[in-house]
């Protein structure tokens, strides 16, 4: 029998972890494969929850632009997480429109974070009404850009059940696996699978080294970051996730993304400082594994399968590392100056929506131009910094920025403090590396200004906020008292046998008889 105390509002994840609770040394012991199958089973889900979890499988599965689905109001394009975005409001208003419409006037309901959120939106709103009559269009991308916060609040409310907001970062994680494998089995069949797009990199020193990209890649990072929590914790499926660990590095090869890498290596120091489980001795094996792949194939093409690629990897790395020379790195250096210029105008309100950021010179105007006879997403994002901080700073200024970054550091906070009182769950670790993840990719990208990734950052935080969330101190008191052996007791349960919320409620009825 496996005893579960539930109250309104206050439910455990499953009986594994609510095992771990009460006895963290043998907690991964009992854990059994089919609580790996209740994580990612998708029967029984709320109408919300399931749009909320479609939207983070079309972000992770889906490699195109969705600005190329061909919906369009006059010259907007209009995104399936937009669409997604009214259904779970729709939905939301029907099942909860209570305390939906509590958060939409007070900002409760939904902890602090909700309320930094809600700051946040009215903000949104405030700098909206005044750049829509002189900027139009281009107000209404920029109130896209923030009203993507919305997906916090919804999600949250979403989150019935912890095990909910576990099953959307394990999906998070998975999805863009498979993913992945489609890739690679694209590059090496030659079957047109996504819309996958070669170029071709100019490194300074060195000779042009071929890449390719997908407009959904920039958070391999984040993935990696989940699956090497859950090789370094969990230790059900550890094959499963060594092997996907290495696609993702393959993957990650062909796609040379740096910011990807970095976000990696930054996720991996704080699970490396932290010592949970394994994190330690296995990031020491594959951290000087890559380096020394790397360094010796700095030298010259390795003779094993993708001895090519990563000798481009190597290339690219290096160039990266001498910025001042680097064409990339110039071309944001450039942008992040005149970005910059832009804010100190007006550093505590930002400039407003609308209002260029970047100096149009002749060659941005080109830019702009081409996009927009292309018709595709592109016409929108030009002129952006490919810096969402400065892209914040710029539009809100300190006070949209401060409300960000509030609720990005204090998901973080809580959950590391989580994972060193007790015992780590691999969700949380996970959930951990995937926020860290998204820093530098957010410092050396379009972020927000992207739905496809924007969207997936405000629900992973709805959800690590949900795994942070501590247990009421009357719940805990129950826990310390029970024994371990109670949990599987020599009762079996069945008819006559009152249930565990029946436990909990005569324990707290006697509780009160005897204060009486």
């Amino acid at each position: 029998m496996r005893l579960r105390v539930e109250q309104p509002g206050v439910r455990f994840m499953d009986s594994a972890n609510y095992a771990m609770s009460l006895n963290p040394v043998n907690a991964r012991e009992r854990a059994k494969p089919s609580d790996f199958n209740q994580l990612i089973t998708l029967r029984g889900l709320p109408g919300e929850f399931v749009l909320v979890l479609a939207c983070i499988i079309l972000d992770g599965g889906y490699t195109g632009d969705q600005a190329g689905l061909g919906i369009k109001i006059g010259p907007i394009p209009i995104f399936a997480t937009d669409l997604i975005l009214m259904a779970v409001i729709a939905i939301s208003m029907r099942k909860r429109a209570g305390r939906l419409l509590d958060w939409g006037f007070t900002g409760g309901g939904a902890g602090a974070i909700g309320r930094a959120v809600w700051l946040l939106l009215l903000i949104t709103l405030v700098h909206f009404t005044f750049a829509f009559p002189e900027y139009g269009l281009l107000a209404a991308r920029d109130l896209a850009i923030f009203g993507y916060s919305l997906f916090f609040p919804l999600t949250y409310f979403a989150l019935t059940q912890r095990v909910l907001a576990a099953k959307l970062i394990r999906y998070f994680v998975y999805v863009p696996c498979i993913a992945a494998v489609l890739v690679n089995l694209e590059i090496v069949s030659g079957i047109r699978w996504f819309a996958l797009h070669q170029s071709v990199r100019g490194i300074p020193g060195h000779e042009q080294v071929a890449r390719i990209g997908a407009s959904n890649f920039a958070n391999f990072g984040s993935v990696l970051a989940g699956l090497f929590a859950y090789l370094a914790v969990q230790r059900e499926h550890r094959g499963l996730h060594a092997a996907l660990i290495l696609l993702c590095l393959a993957t990650l090869a062909q796609i040379m993304d740096r910011s990807c890498i970095l976000g990696f290596v930054m996720a991996g120091g704080v699970m490396f400082l932290l010592g949970a489980g394994r994190s330690r001795m296995y990031l020491s094996a594959l951290g000087g594994g890559v380096f020394a792949l790397l360094l010796l194939s700095a030298q010259g093409e390795l003779p094993i399968p993708g001895g090519a690629k990563l000798h481009g990897l190597s290339q690219v790395l290096s160039s990266g590392a001498n910025f001042e020379s680097d064409p990339d790195a110039q071309f944001r250096l450039q942008r992040w100056h005149s970005a910059a210029q832009t804010w100190m105008t007006s550093p505590i309100f930002g400039v407003g929506f609308g209002v260029p950021i970047i100096t149009a010179d002749e060659w941005l105007r080109s830019e702009m131009k081409g996009a927009a006879q292309r018709g595709t997403l592109g016409a929108f994002n030009e002129g952006m910094p490919h810096n969402t901080f400065l892209t914040i700073l710029a539009r809100t200024g300190l006070i949209g920025f401060g409300l960000i970054s509030y609720a990005w550091i204090t998901v973080l906070v809580r959950l590391i403090k989580v994972i060193k009182r007790r015992a780590t769950d691999p969700d949380q670790l996970a959930i951990v590396g995937i926020l860290i993840a998204m820093i530098p990719v957010a410092a050396l990208n379009l972020f927000f200004e992207r739905p496809m990734l924007c969207v997936p950052f405000w629900i992973m935080l709805a959800a690590g906020y949900k795994l942070s969330e501590g247990v009421p101190r009357e719940i805990a008191g129950l826990r310390a008292r029970i024994a371990p052996g109670d949990i599987t007791s020599r009762r079996p349960q069945g008819i006559g046998y009152p249930g565990p919320n029946r436990v909990a409620r005569n324990y707290a009825a006697s509780r009160h008889r005897s204060q009486d």
